[in-house]
């Protein structure tokens, strides 16, 4: 993949904005990602509420889905700073 005028810096801007497009997309998919561990771990606590003789072992799961999502949002946060030019690493 080259630059419009075909040379090696051309070449090496066009990798870069591939680059950074591709750090959105997984910031996006990190981002999906969050939502749907946030989502499980709700709809345990809502079980823990409804099945009190396996609260214990629910909300302890649900805790630990949180603790992913956490770290899933973090990976969010930082493909979104690579995005947008903002992280170099």
């Amino acid at each position: 993949m080259f630059g419009q005028d075909g040379s090696a810096v051309g070449q090496v801007e066009a990798e870069m904005r591939r680059a950074r497009e591709l750090a959105g997309d997984v910031a996006a998919i990190a981002g999906c990602v969050t939502a749907q561990v946030e989502e499980l771990a709700a709809m345990l606590e809502h079980r823990a509420d409804l099945v009190p003789e396996r609260a214990e072992e629910l909300h302890a799961r649900a805790a630990r889905l949180r603790e992913f999502a956490r770290h899933e949002h973090g990976e969010e946060q930082r493909w979104r700073r690579v995005h947008d030019g903002e992280d170099r690493s």
